[in-house]
């Protein structure tokens, strides 16, 4: 497979839900191998949506690098990955992805409308050579070694609305936009 990016720039605005404060968002095709990468403003210094950029990922996920950072990047990042981009630019007008809907549907439609366009260069899939886990007690999270892309996911919560939930899925274009990136995140 080949790696994609945006056909054209486009924008959405709106509140971050931790911070309160307005923002906008800007993505921009990016070039083969350059990743996704984010920018405070313009000129901004770039932050690799990568691991090592993960600077807090207490109630949300915030990235960043030597000093600046960008919070709640969550519902844009698992837009991206649902659609199969692999290079974008994204540049932030203020401290927080906007929230919007709480989910990453408004993202979803925001890339559709820019468009995709397939690159010259081969994906590298990632492969995971034996089992990592990480969390404590009964908060955690492993990724194991399988010929096939997968989630199981099980939630158990005390309030009688919520309880017990599981899913196992391998999920496709079409399973992401019409079943997980509606998904709004609770509190």
């Amino acid at each position: 497979m080949r790696q994609q990016t945006i056909r054209r720039s486009v924008a959405l605005e709106g509140i971050g839900l931790h911070s309160g404060k307005q923002a906008r968002v800007i993505f921009s095709p990016a070039p083969p191998d350059s990743g996704i990468v984010f920018r405070l403003g313009r000129h901004g210094q770039p932050i690799p949506a990568a691991p090592e950029s993960v600077v807090d990922s207490h109630y949300a996920t915030t990235i960043g690098c030597n000093g600046t950072r960008i919070q709640t990047v969550e519902h844009l990042m698992a837009a991206a990955a649902g659609l199969g981009i692999d290079n974008l630019d994204v540049e932030l007008e203020g401290v927080e992805v906007p929230a919007v809907d709480g989910s990453a549907k408004p993202f979803v439609a925001l890339l559709h409308s820019a468009g995709r366009t397939t690159q010259g260069t081969r994906r590298r899939p990632i492969a995971i050579p034996q089992a990592v886990r990480v969390g404590s007690g009964s908060r955690w999270i492993q990724i194991v070694p399988s010929s096939e892309f997968r989630i199981s996911y099980t939630l158990d919560n005390d309030h009688p609305a919520i309880g017990t939930q599981a899913v196992s899925v391998v999920p496709t274009e079409e399973s992401f936009v019409n079943e997980f990136a509606p998904a709004r995140t609770y509190g």
